[in-house]
């Protein structure tokens, strides 16, 4: 688990504000029997070298995965219009400790695919480790509207994530940004919450084809 960052660590960035959160915010969508939430089908163009890159993060060659989804995106847009990419981006940026890049990636992800929940999620996680309490808890309220109607989880396991997004969990999260916020805003010593790294919560996975 990752330690609350403190004040000093706080970083500014230009990415989804809360107020453009708020723009993007799903409505709730109806459940989907069989159907995640993600791009489908991709294109034929990407899937070998997006193999490739999984193959690369696999045997922890990180910077080599990132260089290759990042490679991706410029090659062969804009038929790499696919959010997974960039959620990779995302995702691979957080576990080398890159979380402004981050939080762009994930960014560029939601404007793509503003339904998935998980998005929101990474986003807000990102959010928290750059000290940005009130985007976070704007994102992870943004998350917790995004769930399908009716739904208490969201089940990524067809993405090869082997990840449940629970609505309880969300919902702890927005309260912990909110914690975080208040304390921040008051002047007062920071809540010893937990924010769990994106590394610990997909146990070292991304999205696959």
């Amino acid at each position: 688990m990752s330690s609350t960052p403190s004040r000093s660590a706080r970083k500014k960035s230009a990415e989804l504000s809360p107020t453009e959160a708020a723009r993007l915010k799903p409505k709730p969508l109806k459940v989907r029997k069989g159907k995640d939430q993600t791009s489908d089908p991709y294109p034929p163009q990407v899937l070998h070298p997006w193999e490739h890159a999984v193959s690369l993060y696999s045997h922890d060659a990180f910077p080599m995965a990132l260089t290759e989804f990042e490679r991706m995106l410029e090659v062969y847009e804009p038929a790499t219009a696919v959010s997974e990419l960039w959620a990779n981006v995302g995702i691979i940026s957080a576990r080398l400790g890159e979380n402004t890049k981050a939080l762009k990636a994930l960014t560029h992800a939601l404007k793509l695919a503003p339904e998935c929940s998980i998005y929101w999620f990474l986003a807000g996680i990102c959010a928290c480790n750059l000290g940005q309490y009130r985007r976070a808890k704007a994102l992870f309220e943004c998350c917790e509207h995004s769930f399908p109607d009716g739904a208490k989880r969201v089940d990524y396991k067809l993405t090869g994530l082997d990840f449940v997004l629970l609505r309880d969990d969300v919902f702890n999260y927005v309260r912990n940004a909110f914690e975080l916020q208040h304390a921040e805003k008051h002047g007062l010593p920071l809540p010893k919450v937990k924010i769990k790294s994106i590394k610990s919560l997909l146990r070292g996975q991304i999205f696959k084809p």
